[in-house]
């Protein structure tokens, strides 16, 4: 194969990998004005490389055209235009007002040159020597001009800009122009000036291909590692410059058998079959392949969009639940191998949440950066502020902070060192890129990217993707804390009213609807439960509700759910009522064919509660088997249904109850230690009635009004009588014994009303309690009474029923009434 044939044989592989690249850059979403200036620029290097092999062949082999070698002239013009085009829109947003104009000056120069390619005076005797004139001069010192001049304008982006990593592009940008520039003009215009054609095409080859692979890399490829880059370019054009060779060489093996001397033929076969080849290798095959052998990414902005629509409808209740819908995305798309977000919560806790395998050493590092830069109260340097306020890419030394000396620098040097030397121990752990989540000169947190699983560097259009969520991340985070101490603040200052009531009137009565049932009370304790309730309710740790039976301890449960996500399900789960065998699939479920009767998928306790409230009654009750399943459960947020490897994720707040010491079950080695620090987080005390008297008789009235409707009985009011022995009566059973009693008393209650006698259990205890302060002393009865208690009582009995009895001149049923005690048991205690 000779020179020539060499030189055939290049402009095909050249040509067809400009088709390949022009048809990729053609079929990418939103290419903007740099993608489109990229896509002209690449149009007219075709062109030219094009028009300057047809004109070379044509002048060997076949007779020469001038109208080629002059759109061969054009189309280098095209180039200069275009290649200055494209430093005027590069990088992205770079361009300004007076950018049009410069454009069409250019353009109109260029435009006012194209006719003198025509003419003998640019390239006379257009054959195997041509001869260079004058306008071959102009026009090439015109597009080098206007290269140089977009090179200039690349200089002068670069020195107005800060940003990092537009630097970085520009600075690739202009090497490789100005590598590129040389080489054609060596090649192109010093060699022909001084007589020398043979390696004319050596300058439109090597500036044609690097250009274009080069500036497509820096474009739509990765921006921390060119090489890699070029490594992807080259695996997705190895495919079309190989169907090329195969082409070729397959067609001079059928021209062998040929005994013909003429080569024209062939060449337009292989012109056209090229072609094709690399329209259908970019229109058809490199989707299909890119598929196959890169991963592919879906739409992370539209994730991001669901969690913005997620936190305005009020749907996230804590941090880690909006983090979780917004890390996985990212580490799902991108391909990483770890992500860690560490931020503060309304509270300025910190809150780390992550995926992969995230190292302790990170961690600590993450809570040094989050500790003491990130508070509401805390007043950082804005120099600080503004040097945070970024995307830090690890591999670029531009990404290094503070790398400039102000006296910022000078005052805060500690600080500075230490931020400094945070950078190699992030990237000796395997982190690329640091998020700082910054808004409004306040920093929120920071997300710390590692690798990518597949080695692969960070893209430029991955990297501005992450630089385009930063500022939403902040808000969302922001948002989510405003809202929950909104919240916060709201109950702090209805409890705080409450209490300034309570102290300026007397205290009411409240009646509060919870899960279809009505909570009564009067006292300060209760008031006060009701406050701590609130206060935790926004939160999403376990809550311990301790009681004794009958104190109401679900429908408190009910009112943290009420209170925290009233939206969600609310699941309760009684410890004392499960079978030693089914513990485990009533909490986690189970999958089809996981043991002999599992015919179907069945949902546990914890999927069914989904995002709501998960409750568990006595969970004294658990056996130790499944306490150690509950603590890795609450560790973790994590559960397989019985019969499944798949892990779901438990969204659900926990609520733990019991009437049951557990210290004293941990002493005994019946419950868990450390199941119950886990579950003892946020921990609600409910006193028994016997200790908070005040609702003794609020709730009695609320009882009898809904018992005596429900019975459909006439009686409206309690005696003072029952309110005695209610108020001193020990209530073993709370409130569930309170309703049982007035239930039984109503139900043999005559029409005058209730009476002692209704409740016999209370009143023998009543009687029966020595010292009691309602007791009467001795000095208190009158001299003529004596004998022991029960003698004294039944005298006393005896004169308050005469006395009754005179006031309503012998009406006994009056005086019964006035007593509140029945006829019957006046005349009983009349005839004893």
């Amino acid at each position: 194969m000779g020179l020539d044939q060499v030189r055939i044989f290049i402009a095909f592989i050249i040509l067809t990998c400009i088709v390949v690249i022009t048809v990729l850059t053609f079929l990418k979403d939103n290419l903007g004005k740099v993608g489109k200036s990229f896509l002209g620029l690449v149009v007219s290097l075709f062109a030219w490389y094009f028009f300057h092999t047809l004109s070379f062949y044509l002048s060997k082999y076949q007779e020469p055209s001038y109208m080629v070698a002059t759109l061969a002239g054009i189309s280098v013009l095209c180039v200069g235009t275009a290649m200055y085009v494209f430093c005027e829109f590069f990088p992205e947003g770079s361009q300004n007002k007076s950018s049009k104009y410069r454009i069409l000056f250019f353009g109109l120069i260029s435009a006012s040159l194209a006719p003198l390619t025509y003419s003998d005076l640019w390239i006379k005797n257009r054959g195997q020597v041509g001869i260079i004139g004058p306008f071959f001069y102009a026009t090439s010192i015109w597009i080098v001009f206007t290269i140089i001049s977009g090179i200039f304008l690349q200089i002068w982006k670069y020195t107005k800009t800060n940003d990092p990593r537009k630097r970085n592009r520009i600075l690739r940008l202009l090497l490789s122009i100005i590598f590129h520039l040389t080489l054609a003009v060596f090649f192109s215009v010093i060699l022909p000036a001084l007589g020398s054609w043979e390696f004319f095409f050596l300058g439109p080859a090597t500036s044609v291909l690097g250009i274009v692979l080069i500036i497509y890399a820096i474009q739509f490829h990765p921006l921390l590692n060119l090489r890699e880059a070029m490594i992807q370019i080259g695996i997705r054009l190895l495919f079309g410059i190989t169907i090329c060779v195969l082409i070729y060489f397959l067609i001079n093996y059928v021209d062998s058998f040929r005994d013909e001397n003429t080569f024209s033929y062939k060449n337009l076969i292989v012109f056209s079959l090229l072609f094709s080849a690399g329209i259908l290798y970019g229109s058809i095959l490199h989707p299909k392949l890119e598929n196959l052998i890169f991963q592919s990414k879906t739409n992370i902005e539209e994730s991001i969009v669901q969690v913005f629509l997620k936190q305005s409808s009020g749907s996230y209740f804590s941090l880690n639940e909006m983090l979780e819908d917004l890390l996985k995305p990212i580490y799902n798309n991108l391909g990483l191998s770890k992500i860690l977000a560490a931020v503060v919560d309304h509270e300025d806790h910190l809150i780390l949440h992550d995926f992969g395998e995230n190292p302790s050493e990170i961690k600590e590092i993450a809570s040094r950066l989050v500790f003491s830069r990130v508070s509401r109260d805390r007043k950082l340097p804005m120099e600080l502020v503004k040097e945070s306020d970024r995307l830090f890419l690890l591999d670029e030394d531009a990404s290094i902070p503070f790398r400039e000396k102000t006296s910022f620098t000078s005052d805060y040097f500690r600080l500075v060192r230490r931020t400094v030397g945070y950078r190699p121990k992030v990237v000796s752990l395997g982190y690329r890129v640091v998020m700082a989540l910054v808004l409004q000169n306040q920093i929120c947190g920071y997300l710390f990217l590692g690798d990518k699983k597949s080695k692969r560097p960070f893209f430029e259009d991955e990297v501005d993707l992450l630089e385009r969520l930063r500022i939403p991340f902040a808000a969302l985070i922001r948002n989510l804390n405003d809202r929950t101490r909104i919240h916060y603040l709201k109950n702090q200052a209805e409890a705080e009213l409450r209490d300034l009531k309570t102290t300026q009137t007397e205290r009411e009565v409240i009646f509060q609807t919870v899960a279809n049932k009505t909570l009564v009370y009067k006292s300060q304790t209760m008031e006060k439960t009701i406050e701590h309730i609130e206060r935790i309710a926004p939160l999403t740790r376990p809550v311990f509700i301790h009681g004794e039976t009958g104190t109401g301890k679900e429908l408190f449960a009910n009112l943290v759910h009420e209170k925290s996500r009233p939206s969600e399900p609310f699941v309760p789960l009684n410890c004392a009522a499960l079978p030693a065998n089914l513990w485990e699939d009533e909490i986690f479920g189970h999958v089809k064919g996981a043991f002999t009767d599992a015919k179907n998928d069945r949902s546990g306790a914890v999927e069914k509660a989904g995002k709501g409230t998960l409750f568990f009654d006595e969970i004294g009750e658990m056996p130790l088997s499944i306490q150690a399943k509950m603590l890795r459960l609450l560790q973790e947020r994590q559960f397989s249904p019985i019969g499944s490897s798949k892990l779901l994720k438990a969204e659900c707040r926990f609520i733990f109850a019991t009437n049951r010491n557990l210290e004293d079950l941990i002493r005994s080695g019946e419950f868990r230690e450390d199941l119950y620090y886990r579950i003892n987080v946020f921990r609600i005390d409910l006193l028994p009635l016997r200790q908070r008297k005040e609702d003794i008789l609020p709730l009695a009235n609320f009882l009898l009004s809904s018992f005596t409707k429900e019975m459909n009985t006439q009686i409206q009011n309690i005696p003072p009588s029952v309110v005695t022995i209610f108020q001193n009566y020990s209530w073993p059973g709370n409130i569930r014994e309170l309703e049982n009693s007035l239930l039984r008393a109503l139900s043999t209650a005559k029409e005058e009303g209730l009476s002692l006698d209704d409740f016999p259990i209370m009143a023998k205890e009543y009687l029966k309690t020595p010292n009691h302060k309602n007791h009467f002393k001795r000095d208190n009865f009158p001299d003529d009474v004596h004998g022991n208690f029960h003698e004294i009582m039944d005298a006393y009995a005896l004169k308050i029923i005469q006395s009754a009895l005179q006031k309503t001149k012998g009406n006994k049923s009056h005086a019964a009434k006035i007593l509140g005690i029945r006829r019957s048991s006046l005349e009983y205690r009349l005839k004893r």
